[in-house]
């Protein structure tokens, strides 16, 4: 791939070029530079410290569909900066200094589908600023920032392709209620995106009757938590299918429990994928997940991540099995303590999981010794995921993820390591143990055979180990696909050997 480098203000300042795609990020510009090539398709001037972009600016850039002038410090946009841009599809403005966007600005970007003018200082009261953005007919999402006392601008329903809407609250003062959204209702937003919800109505969505996916970063800076009015205001879904909703980004010292009186309102709805991410749940009812496990008959994705179980996330194991159709479960760094005086390990660590899960994600949860884990109904199971999980002692070992095709256990802490560990996933073709094994490894009797049962392995990772010289045999097994070995970041002196009938290394670190 050809790389060119374009000088651009100063000697000292170059862009990079690759494939008609110019850089130009960080290098302290104060002006757009006046020497990029004109065939470029794309070309990103952020995070630098632009203040003014003339007219004329880009008029030679027939092919340029992307362009992002974000993170600058751009206090004014010249009426013309943007003309001959016929074919551009996307503008990042987001994260300048813009109070106004001057008359004519948008009239013959005719492509324009995607904008960004959120983190600016614009005010939306403004009838030509209304008039101004209601002109781009093709848009399909648009990200803006809101005040309180907003109303949807009126001037705005001619946006009939626009669907995908974000929007960021400047106050903790706004809310959202029916009222700031009465014109809506003739566009056909199917994702929205709402980042500070100091508080919201029960009502607030009944402008939005195309809506699918909803996306809420409550924010952590609020007076009190908007968590009850959050799950109220799924009410109005009550019998609709949807795609996804994801709650996220809100953390209260008391925290909340995900009870009955919340889930009820999610239950209603055919919903295939739940998110509920850094909102500090700390117990989930285990009546709640039981009614939630067995009605959600839509839902193919969870995931409950970085939050504070008390409970250890017993309550979501306990009847993951009654979910009819999920496909992946993600349950990640949900506690955070001190390792303790360990106790004694049980001998057997069974889940039942349903019938349909292709991927299993138990992340940054555990702080305990590896006992022997048995996963029924895993049939199905393709991906398995216990990273970051702090397992000491790693002397135990699988059954029921014979299908199981990427297995990550990087960064665990074994001391101690059984050579059976793997000896339960036989389809196994990607292996990630990073910064996990290198103690285990020292204190097991014949290590060499560690993979003598994953033979259909294609990509392993065995880097940041601390690995001194590798155990004898290792590698010396017939792989049938083996393609990348990654050994990096260890302290071998000796290159590893391989079986002699492995012919399909490309890459090997």
């Amino acid at each position: 791939m050809a790389v060119h480098e374009v000088k651009c203000y100063s000697t000292e300042t170059k862009c990079n070029v690759q494939n008609k795609m110019v850089d130009c990020r960080h290098l302290n510009m104060t002006i757009v530079p006046s020497n990029l090539p004109v065939y470029a398709t794309s070309i990103n001037l952020s995070r630098n410290s632009i203040q003014i972009v003339l007219g004329f600016t880009f008029q030679y850039f027939k092919n340029l569909t992307e362009l992002d002038l974000s993170s600058n410090l751009i206090q004014s946009i010249n009426k013309n900066a943007f003309h001959g841009l016929h074919s551009l599809q996307s503008l990042h403005l987001d994260h300048n200094f813009l109070q106004v966007l001057p008359i004519g600005m948008f009239e013959n970007l005719i492509c324009l589908q995607h904008l960004w003018i959120d983190h600016n200082k614009l005010q939306y009261n403004q009838d030509e600023q209304m008039t101004e953005t209601s002109k781009m007919s093709s848009l399909r999402s648009l990200y803006f920032e809101i005040y309180p006392d907003f109303k949807f601008p009126s001037k705005w329903s001619t946006l009939s392709n626009l669907t995908h809407l974000e929007i960021f609250a400047r106050s903790a003062k706004v809310k959202f209620n029916k009222e700031m959204f009465t014109h809506i209702k003739k566009i056909p937003i199917t994702f929205l995106h709402l980042e500070k919800v100091p508080s919201i109505s029960e009502d607030f969505f009944e402008h939005f009757p195309k809506l699918d996916s909803i996306s809420l970063w409550l924010g952590n800076d609020l007076p009190t938590n908007p968590i009850d009015q959050v799950f109220k205001s799924f009410g109005v879904f009550k019998s609709r299918n949807m795609t996804n909703i994801e709650i996220a980004y809100s953390r209260f010292d008391n925290g909340f429990i995900l009870n009955w009186n919340r889930l009820k309102y999610l239950c209603s709805i055919c919903l295939k994928r739940l998110t509920l991410h850094d909102l500090y749940i700390k117990e989930i009812s285990l009546y709640a997940m039981q009614v939630f496990s067995v009605r959600s008959t839509c839902l193919e994705y969870l995931e409950i991540s970085k939050n504070l179980l008390l409970d250890q996330g017993g309550s979501l194991f306990t009847f993951v099995q009654n979910f009819e159709n999920l496909k992946v479960l993600k349950s990640s760094s949900n506690k955070h303590h001190s390792r303790g005086k360990r106790s004694q390990a049980s001998i057997l660590f069974s889940v039942t999981l349903p019938q349909t899960l292709e991927e299993l994600y138990i992340e940054d949860n555990i702080d305990d010794d590896l006992v022997d884990i048995k996963l029924m109904n895993g049939h199905n199971l393709r991906v398995l995921s216990f990273k970051n999980c702090k397992f000491w002692s790693c002397e135990g070992s699988f059954s029921g993820v014979i299908n199981v095709e990427y297995f990550d256990m990087s960064g665990w802490s074994c001391e101690k390591l059984s050579i059976d560990l793997l000896y339960g996933f036989p389809n196994l073709q990607t292996l990630k143990a990073s910064g996990s094994l290198g103690k285990g490894f020292a204190n097991i009797a014949r290590a060499g055979s560690f993979l003598s049962k994953n033979l259909k392995l294609q990509d392993i990772n065995f880097s940041s180990n601390r690995i001194n010289s590798i155990p004898n045999g290792l590698f010396l097994h017939p792989f049938e696909q083996l393609s990348s070995v990654n050994m990096s970041y260890n302290n071998l002196t000796i290159f590893p050997k391989f079986h002699a009938s492995i012919q399909a290394l490309k890459k090997l670190i």
